[in-house]
């Protein structure tokens, strides 16, 4: 059976029928790290099998995860430390609050494209979950400055940190994450089109032919990239 099945999904789904195969792949493998993607049976099926689970992935595929489902990791994976909720749009401060306050050993958070998150969850988790080395927030249009610079003050360790499309951040918390997160290695903010364009014409002053208009587009959009805010 397991020949003719892709090798990832096999191997994440046989042991929720075969306890002989949790053994067996705990002892290959060490702490249970979980892609929701490639399972077929509910959350809590799974999380009453594994007992030991340090990873999940609960992208948007099969189901729209809920904060309901964040409660129930919260009760259940106390050792977590990654976890990835990618375009989980249902999610709230509510479950990530949950999540804040009792998986403390986080070192992975991605909430890329959550956009009910608001401050409130994001300063849970940065109070909380002290060990983050990356965490995504792009996308989350709600999250501001003081977000970030909850991040930057408890977070001394974090190493990754997207910023994509979150109109609400400004210098200032880009400044504080400067500051205070020496070990960071990639930051990425760049901004929404309608927001470079406002930014752009800001240097309109500058702007006298469309080859300095491109210029300054690129020059802007590789600052951007290199995780620049301003020009």
């Amino acid at each position: 059976m397991v020949a003719r099945r892709d090798c990832k999904t096999a191997v994440e789904a046989v042991p929720l029928v075969c306890r002989r195969w949790q053994r067996v792949q705990k002892t290959l493998c060490g702490d249970v790290a979980l892609d929701m993607r490639h399972i077929g049976c509910s959350l809590e099926t799974v999380l009453q099998r594994f007992k030991s689970v340090t990873g999940l992935r609960l992208e948007c595929i099969r189901y729209s995860t809920q904060d309901s489902d964040l409660t129930l990791i919260a009760k259940n994976c106390r050792s977590l430390t990654q976890l990835s909720l990618h375009e989980c749009g249902e999610v709230t401060d509510a479950g990530v609050i949950a999540i804040a306050e009792n998986c403390k050993s986080l070192t992975l958070l991605n909430l890329h494209n959550c956009w009910r998150v608001t401050d409130d969850g994001v300063i849970a988790i940065a109070e909380n979950c002290k060990s983050l080395t990356t965490i995504t927030l792009s996308n989350c249009d709600q999250v501001t400055d003081a977000g970030v610079i909850a991040i930057a003050e408890n977070c001394k360790s974090l190493t990754i940190l997207y910023l994509k499309h979150c109109e609400e951040v400004t210098d200032a918390g880009v400044i504080a994450i400067a500051e205070n997160c020496k070990s960071l290695t990639y930051l990425f903010s760049r901004p929404r089109p309608m927001i470079l364009k406002k930014r752009l014409r800001k240097h309109r002053h500058r702007i006298t032919t469309y080859s300095q208009y491109v210029t300054l587009y690129m020059k802007y959009m590789a600052l951007c990239y290199e995780g620049g805010l301003d020009v």
